[in-house]
């Protein structure tokens, strides 16, 4: 194997998600107490987050 051709491809990706911050609510798990009143518990989506991504094709 030829050290000059170790990798046929290769890319390099930066994603960035809720890039804002903004709390989305995709939606409201309900639970019932022991008195029986009931409260919505919202759940959110991705928090901020930053991902870096290395692909190389042998």
């Amino acid at each position: 194997m030829d050290s000059k051709n170790l990798f046929s491809s290769g890319f390099i990706s930066l994603e960035f998600f809720n890039l804002l911050g903004i709390n989305n609510t995709i939606n409201h798990t309900w639970i019932e107490a022991v008195n029986g009143r009931q409260y919505a518990i919202p759940n959110f989506l991705t928090g901020r987050r930053i991902n870096l991504k290395l692909v190389l094709k042998i």
